[in-house]
Parts: C-alpha cells; sequence; structure tokens
C-alpha cells in the first residue's frame, strides 16, 4: 500500500502541475535546487514551461527545447548574470577607491599649496620641515597623483 503511495504522489503532482502549466525553479540559501508550482516569495525564481517538455520531440532534446535544454539554458543565463553582477561590484568598488584617492590627492596638492610650514617625521621620530625645493618636488608628486585619480 506504501509502494502504491510513493509511486502515485508524483504522478498527482505532475498532472496537477501540468494542468496548471507553470513551474518555477529557483535555488534556496545553500545552493539546494527547488522546482515549485508557486513561485517562492524570495527574488530569482524562473519559470520553466511544461507544455515545451510535454509536447512530443522530433528531434533532440537541445532542438526540441525539452526540459533538459531550458534547465541548461537558465543554468547558462543564472552564470551570465552572476558575472554580470561580480562585474558591477567589482566597478563600484573601482570607482570608490577613485574617489577616494582623487578627494585625498586633492587634499594633499592644496596642503602643499597653501604655503604654511610643512614637517615630517624622520626615523628617528624628530621632526623635519619641508624645504622650498622638497616643497616644489612634493607638489609635482601630488599634481600627478590628482591627474592619475581625477579624470
Amino acid at each position: 500500500m506504501m509502494r502504491t503511495a510513493y509511486f502515485l504522489l508524483p504522478l498527482v503532482v505532475a498532472f496537477s502541475t501540468a494542468a496548471h502549466g507553470q513551474i518555477y525553479k529557483w535555488t534556496d540559501s545553500t545552493g539546494l535546487v527547488h522546482y515549485t508550482d508557486q513561485p517562492p516569495a524570495t527574488a530569482g525564481a524562473v519559470p520553466l514551461s511544461l507544455e515545451a517538455a510535454s509536447a512530443p520531440s522530433s528531434g533532440t532534446a537541445a532542438s526540441s527545447g525539452g526540459w533538459q535544454a531550458q534547465e541548461k539554458a537558465l543554468d547558462k543565463h543564472l552564470a551570465a548574470k552572476k558575472a554580470a553582477q561580480e562585474r558591477q561590484a567589482k566597478e563600484a568598488i573601482r570607482k570608490r577607491t577613485a574617489r577616494a584617492n582623487c578627494a585625498q590627492a586633492q587634499g594633499n596638492l592644496r596642503t602643499l599649496q597653501a604655503g604654511g610650514r610643512i614637517a615630517t617625521v624622520n626615523a628617528q621620530g624628530e621632526r623635519e620641515y619641508m624645504d622650498d625645493q622638497a616643497r616644489v618636488a612634493a607638489i609635482a608628486t601630488a599634481q600627478q597623483s590628482v591627474a592619475q585619480w581625477c579624470h
């Protein structure tokens, strides 16, 4: 009796989703792939068409649009989407870093051009003041930094 129930349950689910005509494939936070007839509350569910999978095939699964071909296309689409999101994240980080470096370089240049005395600390922990020649060289370096980061 229990074997019959285990055999009939997938058939009942298959016929009920076939009548509905739509199933959804989604991956949970642990990486487990789920197939349901209702879209989950979380984003990322992709609808799969059962009509194409249940239609009689006149060739290979890839040419007839069977569920294997749909799943491969879905996996390819999801991989491309993930790669695009990673590229966007890297680009956002690069832009934030460039803005911060630009602001730092502009601040350094303003400080050097202000004309006040500028001191640094040497290896012995003593304060050393920048002379005019060192200031000119530091301003040139700061201008190069501004040109590099603030385009």
